[in-house]
C-alpha cells in the first residue's frame, strides 16, 4: 500500500522548515487567480491511477482504494503556477475520528458512535502546496484521461462549493497558498452517489476551529443552508493562545472611529476607520463580516487608495462574508488603517405605549454585525459618533460613556467612548 500521512511528525518539521512563500502580488492579480480557481478545469492530460493511496490528516484518514485521480488546471501568481486542488473518481472509505470529548459527543448525536466511517465514490480536494507534493509524489501516472462528463462532475463541485455566498473554501484555499500555514490546509468533499449526501472535511490552520465536518443537507435555497457543521473544534485552547503556543491571529483590529447617521426610517449611512494592527505576516487576504443588508460604497485603505474586495450580492440570498485583497502584504507589526463608507437598513419600526407615550421602537437588526469586523473578532476601543433626527424626541442608548451631545443643523449629535477593550458595541433607538 502507497501511504500519504500527513503525520504529528510531518506536521512539526513544516513549522521548523522553510515555506516557498509566493512573490508580492498585488489585488488585481489576487482576484483574478481567486477566479481562476473558480472556473479551474481538471488537467484531464494528466491522470493517475492510484491504488490504495491512504491520506491521513488530522483526525481523520482517506483511503483511496482504486480509481483515477487528476489535479485541476494550475492558477498563477506572479507567474508562478500553483495547483490547488484535485479529483477523484473510483472507490474509497472515508473515516473521521474526533480524539476530545466535545466533538465525539457531536459525532454520536449526528452518527450514534464516535467516530464516522463512509463510502466514497468521489473526493473533490482543495490543499496547500504541501499536500499537492506529497501526493504527486505517491502517484503512478496513468494514459487514461477523465471523460468530458467526469470533468463537468468536478466542475459543478467547484461550482457547488462557491454557490452564492460561500466562497470562504476557496479564498482560504487561495489564502494558504499566498501565506503558507505552520501546518497544511486541506477541505476533501466526500462524495458517493449523490451530492446532495456528501460530507466536507476541513483542516484550515488559519481558523480558531481548526477542524470541521459538515453535510449537505437540502434546507433551503442557498448553499449555506445546505452546509450543516456536525464538528467544528480546536485543538487550540484560551490558554494556549495567551502563551502563544498556538498561530495567533492574522490581524487583530485595536481601534475602531465610527461616523454614524439613522433616520427616521431606520436608514444607517456611516463611516468606519479601522487602526489595524498584523500579528502574523504576510497579511494580504483578508476576511471580515459586515451585516448582509448593508451596501459598501468603498473601502479605501490608510493611503485614500481603493481596496478591493469580493461579496456576494444577489438581492435574494445576501451574504455578510467579505473578502479584502489589498495590494500589498504587511509583515508582522506592521500598523494600517482600513476606512469602510456603507449604508443599509437595519433597523425595523414598530409602535407601542411607554408611560403612556406612543414610542416608535426600532428593533436594530444588525446586532454588533453594524460595523465591518474581522472573522476572528477581538477586542478594541470605540469612537463613536451618532446623528440622529432632531425634530423627533430621541431616546438613545449605545455601548461607552456619552461624552458629548450637540444639535447641528437637522441632526442631534452625541459622541461616545469605549476606552476599555469590548468585544461587541450595540446601540437602540426610539423616536417618541
Amino acid at each position: 500500500m502507497r501511504r500519504f500521512q500527513i503525520s504529528t511528525l510531518w506536521i512539526l518539521s513544516l513549522i521548523i522548515g522553510t515555506f516557498n512563500i509566493c512573490p508580492a502580488a498585488d489585488s488585481q492579480e489576487l482576484m483574478n487567480a481567486f477566479e481562476q480557481m473558480r472556473a479551474a478545469a481538471l488537467d484531464t492530460a494528466s491522470t493517475a491511477a492510484v491504488d490504495s493511496l491512504l491520506i491521513a490528516h488530522q483526525d481523520m484518514e482517506l483511503l483511496l482504494i482504486s480509481g483515477h485521480l487528476a489535479f485541476f488546471q494550475p492558477i498563477e501568481i506572479d507567474s508562478t503556477a500553483h495547483v490547488f486542488g484535485a479529483y477523484f473518481v473510483g472507490t474509497g472509505n472515508f473515516r473521521f475520528t474526533p480524539q476530545s470529548d466535545d466533538p465525539k459527543m457531536k459525532a454520536r448525536h449526528h452518527f450514534e458512535t464516535d467516530k464516522v466511517e463512509l463510502e466514497t465514490k468521489r473526493v473533490f480536494f482543495l490543499f496547500s502546496g504541501e499536500i499537492y507534493k506529497k501526493i504527486k509524489a505517491e502517484l503512478k501516472w496513468s494514459d487514461s484521461i477523465f471523460t468530458s462528463l467526469q470533468n463537468e462532475d468536478a466542475q459543478s463541485s467547484m461550482k457547488r462549493l462557491y454557490k452564492d455566498e460561500n466562497n470562504y473554501f476557496i479564498f482560504e484555499a487561495l489564502r494558504s497558498l499566498l501565506e503558507p500555514p505552520d501546518r497544511p490546509f486541506l477541505m476533501a468533499n466526500v462524495q458517493n452517489y449523490t451530492w446532495s449526501k456528501s460530507h466536507y472535511y476541513l483542516y484550515n490552520p488559519m481558523s480558531c476551529e481548526e477542524i470541521r465536518l459538515y453535510q449537505n443537507k437540502v434546507r433551503g435555497p442557498n448553499f449555506a443552508q445546505y452546509m450543516i457543521p456536525l464538528c467544528c473544534y480546536s485543538y487550540c485552547s484560551p490558554s494556549a493562545r495567551i502563551t502563544g503556543e498556538v498561530a495567533l491571529p492574522q490581524i487583530a483590529v485595536d481601534h475602531y472611529e465610527i461616523d454614524a447617521a439613522i433616520d427616521y426610517d431606520g436608514r444607517l449611512t456611516a463611516k468606519t476607520t479601522m487602526s489595524v494592527k498584523t500579528l502574523k505576516a504576510p497579511a494580504q487576504l483578508i476576511w471580515m463580516n459586515l451585516h448582509e443588508d448593508v451596501q459598501i460604497n468603498e473601502i479605501i485603505d490608510e493611503t485614500s487608495q481603493p481596496v478591493k474586495y469580493l461579496r456576494y450580492t444577489d438581492e435574494n440570498n445576501k451574504s455578510e462574508n467579505l473578502y479584502l485583497f489589498l495590494d500589498r502584504p504587511h509583515e508582522e507589526g506592521a500598523e494600517f488603517k482600513l476606512t469602510f463608507r456603507y449604508e443599509g437598513n437595519l433597523a425595523e419600526r414598530s409602535e407601542h405605549l411607554v408611560d403612556g407615550d406612543m414610542v416608535d421602537d426600532f428593533s436594530v437588526t444588525a446586532g454588533a454585525d453594524w460595523y465591518p469586523v474581522y472573522i476572528d473578532r477581538g477586542a478594541a476601543t470605540f469612537a463613536i459618533t451618532y446623528r440622529t433626527p432632531k425634530d423627533k424626541d430621541i431616546l438613545f442608548e449605545s455601548d461607552g460613556k456619552m461624552v458629548e451631545k450637540y444639535k447641528d443643523k437637522d441632526q442631534i449629535v452625541s459622541i461616545w467612548k469605549v476606552t476599555e477593550p469590548t468585544y461587541n458595541v450595540f446601540f437602540d433607538i426610539r423616536f417618541k
